[in-house]
Order: C-alpha cells, then sequence, then structure tokens
C-alpha cells in the first residue's frame, strides 16, 4: 500500500506544470491590488461625517432643555437599596 502512495507522489512530482498555472500568482496579486485600490477610492470621508453629523443632531433634538426638578433622586434608582425591585427587597419579609 505504502509503494503504491510513494510511486504515485513520486509521478506527481516528477510531472510538469500546466502552463496555465505559470502565471497564477501574478494575477492573484493583480485581483488583490485591484480590490485594494477600489476600496480605497470610495469616500469613505462623507460617509464618517454624515455619521457624525446625524449623532450630534440626535444628541442636540433628545436633550432636556428644563433644569432637573427637585424631585429627583440624587443617586440612580437601580444601584439604590430602596428600588423597589432590589434583591434585598424582594428576600425581606416584613412581619
Amino acid at each position: 500500500m505504502t509503494d503504491d502512495i510513494d510511486r504515485a507522489l513520486r509521478m506527481l512530482g516528477e510531472a510538469e506544470l500546466p502552463a496555465r498555472y505559470d502565471d497564477l500568482e501574478r494575477s492573484v496579486m493583480a485581483r488583490i491590488d485591484a480590490v485594494t485600490r477600489a476600496r480605497d477610492a470610495r469616500p469613505s470621508f462623507g460617509v464618517g461625517f454624515g455619521a457624525a453629523t446625524v449623532a450630534v443632531i440626535t444628541g442636540i433634538a433628545t436633550v432636556n432643555i428644563r433644569p432637573a426638578s427637585e424631585q429627583m433622586p440624587l443617586e440612580l434608582s437601580v444601584f439604590s437599596a430602596n428600588a423597589a425591585f432590589a434583591p434585598s427587597t424582594l428576600l425581606a419579609t416584613e412581619e
């Protein structure tokens, strides 16, 4: 069995390469270069500037202009011990 494999590999090593493979590396590199140049030619500044503009306009449109009311707690209620759904209040039993 190994003799057959050895003989097949030897025959493969002695075989001539097809002519179409002579230019394979050069054509692959040319295609990679063409894709890279096409990607670099795209206008990317306009897209980034447009996204930044939309973000700024959205931020300005959603800002709360009114001053904060006096009733707002100073701490985040999520991290407060008095939060309605805090695990400590769910476990506590008042009897």
